[in-house]
This record gives C-alpha cells, structure tokens and sequence, in this order.
C-alpha cells in the first residue's frame, strides 16, 4: 500500500479543484489542449495536467501501435530502405520524437512505391495528421487529413471514409471551424455510418458530434449527442463507446451541481472499464470518483478511490516500480 501521507495530500489538495470547477450553467468545455507532449512524471503539482498527458500519450501511442501491427506485411515487402524508415517514424514517434518521425513519414509519402499502395498512403498521411495535431498545428494538420480523406473516397474505402471524416472533423472543430465540422460529421459521416450498419462506427460519430457541439459551449445539443452514443454503444456492446459516452455525461452533470447522478455514471464506465480491462480510462474514472465523492461530502468513498488513484497511477506511469 501507498504511503498514509500521499493519500492525505491528495484528498487535501480535492477541496481546492473542486472549488476551481465551473459552477452551474458555466460548464466550460475542455478543448483538448495538451500542455506538453508526454509529460511522464509522478507527483506532479496538480495530478490533472499528470493524468491529461498521460491519456493524450497512451491514445496516440495506440494509433501508431496498431498500424505498425496491421501493416507489418506491407512494410515487410517494401525495399529495406523504405522498410527501415518505416520502423524510425513509428519508433520515433512512439517515444515522443515527433518532429524527426514527422520527417521520415514525410520522406515516405513521396515515394512513388507508397503512393501507388492506397492504403499504405491513407496511414502515412492519417499518422502524419495525428502527429501534427498533437503538436497544436491545427492547419496542417486539416490538410494532412484533407489528403487522406479524398484518396480514400477515391479509392472507394468506406471505412477508412467514416474514420478520416471523424478525424477531419474534429479537427476543424479544434480550429473553430465548427460549421465545416457540423457540416461534415452530419451530412457526410453520419449517413454514411448509418449505410455501414456498424454500431461502433456509429457510436463513434455521435460522439465526434457531441465532442464538436461541447466545444462550442452548446451544452443540451452535446448532451443528447452522447445519450445517441451510449445507447448505439450499448447495443452494439461496444466498451470503449460505452467509457467514453458516461464520462462525458457524468463531467456534465458533475458540472452542473449533479453530483449524485455524475457519480452513477461514473460507476457505471467503471465497471465496465474493469471488465473490458481499459487501465488507462480506469484511471481517469478513479480520480473522477474521487472528485465527486469529496462533493458529496463522503470521506470514507472518496479516500477509497484517492487511493486507488494513486496506486493505479503509479502502477501506469511508472511501470518500472
């Protein structure tokens, strides 16, 4: 077990963000801002910009994770220059060298082996976009993005359509442009999902919706958008929808003075981010929990999820201990 001392700062240190939360009818809507790349360290003056990174980090990571794992045939057939540049960008990448792996998936996308596989250059420039959004370069990013979109409805792939639409989209939202967003995600992405008839896809753009319409403070619109999710998720039996949906219905009413029912909602997404062994969401729920269970004014609970915040941190940021 942790030590007494670390628990007791933490629950010390609750008062204080909870006093800092925008009060009723001032929800303010997170834009997504990261204050550093990957920013991976323990103890941290305030636990919220540790866990924002730490979250941003292991999203991104993901990405690159799978693609090298989808791709790996088609990288291996590649020349042993372009295989070998292949393995920098995503190595690089992977451990936060973001310019010098912006600069070899650069190198790849002109290659005219790449540009004659669709798929290999729809990632190219779809990891290119991520990169250059996480890196705050919203423009560049919607051009990179922009790119990969019209070659795959060029190419006639619906599925990588619907993804670089949400893709696309939300960065036009993180742009403010939030008419080509709304525009997008409803008359482009969301019918095609519903043609699709694949719930995830589906819960998925809901959630791209609410996420847009939350940016721009359009509350009730953000709200029914992620009811739309969570149901589709449900259905569908889809847990990431299922974790992100609640979380965000529960940072709304948490919000709005609704303690109570943002605290059903979160143990709803806990348990299934148990049972679906999603850590990294398990994290963010424990530190919610703690939050409003120091609303609600009960020690005892919010001592116990103090503490299991602060030992699942540990275990995820630090897992050489």
């Amino acid at each position: 077990l942790l030590p007494n001392f670390r628990i007791l700062a933490f629950l010390l240190w609750l008062p204080s963000v909870v006093l800092a939360q925008p009060q009723k009818n001032q929800v303010k809507a997170n834009n997504g801002e990261v204050k550093s790349y990957f920013l991976l360290k323990l103890n941290l003056d305030t636990d919220p910009v540790d866990l924002q990174n730490y979250l941003t980090n292991h999203r991104f990571k993901k990405q690159f994770e799978i693609f090298s794992t989808a791709y790996s045939g088609r990288i291996s057939k590649l020349s042993s220059t372009q295989s070998q540049l292949f393995k920098w960008a995503i190595t690089a990448a992977l451990e936060g060298n973001l310019d010098q792996s912006l600069g070899s998936f650069k190198q790849l996308a002109t290659s005219s082996t790449i540009r004659q596989d669709v798929f290999l250059s729809i990632e190219i420039y779809r990891l290119m976009a991520t990169i250059t959004e996480l890196k705050g370069d919203f423009d560049q990013s919607s051009n990179l993005a922009q790119t990969a979109l019209n070659t795959a409805i060029n190419a006639n792939l619906v599925n990588q359509t619907a993804e670089l639409y949400f893709q696309l989209a939300r960065t036009k939202s993180l742009q403010q442009n939030y008419q080509e967003a709304e525009e997008m995600l409803i008359q482009k992405a969301l019918p095609l999902c519903s043609r699709l008839k694949n719930g995830e896809a589906l819960a998925n753009c809901y959630r791209e919706m609410a996420d847009m319409y939350s940016r721009r403070e359009l509350f009730s619109q953000a709200k029914w958008f992620y009811l739309q999710s969570l149901s589709t998720a449900r259905k569908a039996k889809y847990s990431p929808g299922i974790i992100g949906a609640l979380l965000e219905l529960g940072q709304y009413k948490y919000e709005t003075g609704e303690p109570e029912p943002a605290t059903k909602d979160w143990l709803e997404a806990e348990n299934t981010a148990i049972m679906s062994h999603d850590l990294p969401a398990l994290l963010k729920l424990k530190f919610n929990l703690a939050l409003a269970y120091q609303s609600a004014k009960n020690p005892v609970a919010a001592e116990k999820y103090a503490m299991e915040y602060e030992q699942l941190k540990d275990i995820l940021l630090n897992p050489t201990l």
